[in-house]
């Protein structure tokens, strides 16, 4: 499975969560928990796979901007309307899938693929980082880096790629010289 979907069903845990406890249909329940547990397993065996499988490299942040913030407005925007109904109609299902695909197709494609409830929730944070990512004509390109601790530029930050455009750094040290 591409790292940005898993990224993405992982994203979704806790609007998962919620519908299982929410909803009163059995079956849907059962279908939300399975969906929580794939997207808990998705999320760990990434995290796991990049730290112990991808070569890591070093890199030096020219720029640094946090994204953490952004991850209340992100759960606010599938979580509020869709949470309404204990007992969806197959219309309100619907309706709940095409705005999960909508916000997902959003999310797959944007800079919001870092910003995930779940990775704050195990105490990881987000930020929009220049200088970690070279294109192929030799400028840089922005990189969504999920760390435990604060990333400063001109520190060094040891990362692996999880996908495309997203990082998970696995070791940084503040260098104070520029």
């Amino acid at each position: 499975m591409n790292a940005r979907v898993r990224l993405l069903l992982s994203s979704y845990v806790p609007l998962f969560s919620v519908g299982v406890v929410r909803f009163d249909d059995n079956r849907l329940q059962m279908v939300l928990g399975f969906l929580v547990i794939a997207g808990i397993w998705s999320l760990i065996s990434l995290i796991r796979v990049s730290t112990r499988r991808v070569h890591p490299r070093e890199a030096r942040p020219t720029s640094v901007r946090d994204l953490s913030s952004e991850v209340g407005a992100y759960v606010a925007t599938y979580l509020l309307p869709l949470m309404t109904v204990p007992d969806p109609e197959p219309r309100d299902l619907i309706a709940y899938a095409l705005v999960l695909t909508v916000i997902g197709i959003v999310f797959v494609n944007s800079d919001l693929v870092g910003v995930n409830p779940l990775l704050s929730l195990w105490g990881y944070r987000v930020f929009q980082v220049s200088g970690v990512r070279k294109l192929a004509t030799g400028g840089e390109a922005d990189t969504i880096v999920i760390s435990r601790q604060r990333i400063v530029a001109g520190s060094t930050v040891k990362v692996a790629d999880l996908a495309t455009g997203v990082s998970l750094a696995i070791s940084h040290t503040e260098d104070h010289q520029r």
